[in-house]
């Protein structure tokens, strides 16, 4: 990856921050209801998109980790996720994982317009996430319709 210098976008470090710690507690919650699911429930087409949900969380974490250095921000993450559920069936989980999706696309988009017009590579890179996370989102809904019939 080539370093690149954005320190002058520091208004926007706050929220890629932010969103890195979003980014990682996917990590968390996916992995969390993977486990769960696995012990109550042989969905397996829902096993497999939480599993994949919690390895793109990374990759995305890891993404916007190369933002952050970037613009040469290094500070302490809090990373508290909230992942508790009254009820670990799979619509409940899919309806969870379906708020933080559109949590993430509300942060990414947010982003976007702190961006949008002064960092190219910044706006571009947004862009891309929240198409990626909208996608995510659809995913999730057309889940979900299926498992309330």
């Amino acid at each position: 990856i080539v370093s690149r210098d954005w320190s002058s976008d520091v208004c926007s470090s706050d929220l890629v921050i932010k969103i890195l710690e979003f980014e990682l507690q996917g990590v968390i919650r996916y992995t969390y209801y993977y486990v769960i699911l696995d012990k109550a429930n042989r969905e397996a087409k829902i096993l497999n998109f939480l599993k994949e949900q919690a390895q793109e969380s990374l990759h995305h974490a890891q993404l916007v980790s190369d933002v952050l250095a970037g613009l040469n921000e290094y500070e302490p993450l809090a990373i508290l996720p909230n992942y508790h559920l009254n009820n670990y069936n799979a619509i409940d989980i899919l309806l969870a994982s379906h708020a933080h999706e559109q949590q993430a696309v509300e942060y990414y988009k947010h982003l976007l317009e702190v961006v949008k017009g002064c960092n190219k590579y910044l706006e571009e890179f947004t862009s891309k996430m929240v198409i990626e996370e909208e996608e995510h989102t659809q995913e999730l809904q057309q889940m979900i319709n299926e498992y309330q019939v």
